[in-house]
């Protein structure tokens, strides 16, 4: 998966505590959760497609702000396009998926993967 990700702008990882917060409240799978640790939000190209992945911190503030309990139960999102695509995970589904910010509603939801690293394949494979 390092090598999906070569090209993002890395971060130090998060804390445990703020790792802890998200799987209790959040319920956030492992995968997502590994890359925080190595990597709190990151940002930049996979291929030719621009991902911005949020931090430990702002995973809970952004999702509040953006009201996803509300338009979208059970998504929580942990980053975007740069535009006005959301990448969440479904936590009923238990699958990544997309969104738009604007209409955000789980009509508009689209799977991508099962996996973070297959995630980062599909948005590889956009280019």
């Amino acid at each position: 998966m390092e090598n999906l990700v070569r090209n993002l702008e890395l971060k130090p990882g998060a804390a445990e505590d703020s790792i802890q917060l998200l799987q209790k409240e959040y319920n956030l799978p492992k995968d997502i959760l590994d890359f925080l640790r190595f990597s709190n939000g990151a940002e930049g190209s996979i291929g030719n497609t621009y991902l911005s992945l949020w931090s430990a911190e702002e995973i809970p503030m952004l999702n509040e702000a953006y009201r996803v309990i509300e338009f979208a139960p059970g998504l929580v999102i942990f980053g975007s396009d740069g535009g006005n695509t959301a990448y969440a995970y479904n936590k009923i589904a238990k699958v990544i998926v997309k969104v738009p910010f604007v209409g955000m509603s789980l009509q508009e939801v689209n799977q991508i993967s099962n996996s973070l690293k297959d995630f980062f394949d599909y948005l590889l494979k956009l280019s």
